[in-house]
């Protein structure tokens, strides 16, 4: 494996030498099929689980591609009690889309043609349900449009962006048809009603938990009364997540596609093919409109929590959730030197190590708000 391309061919970036091409290939289409494959089976799950962790770590060789993709993979494992059902969605996108770019931005076998029908026939004969099937055709469109736009001149936050709104609308059309097949007919009542089963869900569980708090701490002799522990409490707490779902949603998305990318980078730097590892695909960049709307919606946010402006709330509080992530990451890198300074900040790491302890909320926003600075003071090229 350490030779993954022959460089005595005369286009290296097209002679993928045959061991590593079939491993890739493989990889490819059972990650693509796993979505569409009924997820009832561990043997499978941990097959792909397996797999994907065999090609990051031989193909890749990057500890940062590594972590990215084995922390939300392990800890999928953890909270869902060792099964490998989740740990195994956390996979599929991140091969189909980053594997699946980097080969198509560097292959022109004719056997790629072949991967989305064969992807599709390995879901149908492990689930043997045809529309059920569709679902492993969901992440291909995102890794075309990471594949044609990776050339070494767009911008890595734009192509991200590109990623997960191809995911979005792939996911939206997947779920349109699954609604359609399932009721037998589409309309936006049907979606109104699919989106109250999930805030009925979510109150359900929480009301649950709540009762069993209130349980615990009642055999302990305590009023819980005065401890804001009650199904009304659940209720309200439950509207507050459902009201962030949209946050959730780009954040999961862009989740996929950051690591997605981060995985096509690394393959395409372990493979020597520098002209596409130019300054912009490899910096981080927020925008100053990004930051400047971080800080609108916070203040907003901050302000409405102490009035009734509910919606208008909701949707800033929405913005906020969605643009801190990558302003996060902004600040992280900036104090670890980074920046467009170079300098290396240690006592604003140490303090937002040591509040990450006491408030983790408050030092994400804190971390968020010095990237902000960085993008407004100079809008420097963070690599």
């Amino acid at each position: 494996m350490e030779r993954i391309f022959d460089r005595d061919a005369k286009n290296s970036t097209k002679a993928l030498r045959p061991v590593p091409f079939a491993i890739m290939m493989t990889a490819l289409i059972l990650a693509a099929a796993y979505p569409g494959s009924g997820l009832n089976s561990e043997g499978f799950a941990l097959f792909v689980v397996a797999l994907t962790a065999f090609t990051v770590i031989v193909f890749s060789r990057s500890v940062f591609c590594i972590l990215l993709t084995a922390i939300p993979v392990s800890l999928a494992w953890l909270y869902t009690g060792g099964s490998f059902i989740y740990p195994a969605l956390i996979c599929s996108p991140v091969i189909v889309i980053g594997l699946g770019a980097f080969l198509l931005r560097t292959t022109r076998s004719p056997l790629l043609l072949g991967v989305v029908p064969v992807s599709y026939l390995v879901a149908l004969i492990l689930d043997g349900r045809p529309i059920a099937a569709l679902w492993s055709l969901v992440f291909f469109p995102a890794a075309y449009v990471l594949a044609s736009g990776f050339s070494g001149k767009v911008g890595r936050v734009a192509l991200i962006c590109r990623t997960s709104i191809a995911l979005a609308a792939t996911g939206a059309v997947a779920g349109i048809v699954y609604l359609t097949v399932a009721n037998g007919y589409f309309s936006f009542e049907l979606v109104k009603n699919t989106s109250d089963g999930l805030l009925k869900a979510i109150t359900s569980y929480f009301t649950d938990q709540y009762a069993a708090l209130a349980a615990q701490y009642a055999a302990l002799g305590i009023d819980v009364s005065s401890l804001a522990i009650s199904a009304a409490d659940a209720e309200l707490y439950s509207l507050s997540l459902f009201a962030l779902v949209p946050s959730a949603v780009v954040f999961i998305l862009n989740g996929f596609s950051f690591v997605a990318y981060q995985l096509n980078v690394s393959l395409f730097a372990r493979t020597g093919q520098k002209s596409y590892l130019t300054p912009t695909t490899i910096s981080f960049v927020m925008s100053r409109t990004s930051a400047l709307l971080f800080v609108a919606a916070y203040l907003v946010t901050f302000f409405c929590s102490f009035s009734d402006a509910t919606t208008f709330s909701i949707v800033t509080e929405n913005l906020y959730m969605i643009l801190m992530p990558g302003l996060v990451l902004t600040g992280i890198l900036v104090a670890f030197g980074k920046g467009g300074d170079g300098r290396r900040h240690t006592m604003r790491i140490v303090f937002i190590a040591i509040l990450i302890f006491f408030s983790p909320g408050l030092a994400l926003a804190l971390t968020a708000f010095m990237g902000c600075s960085s993008v407004l003071s100079a809008r420097r090229h963070i690599n």
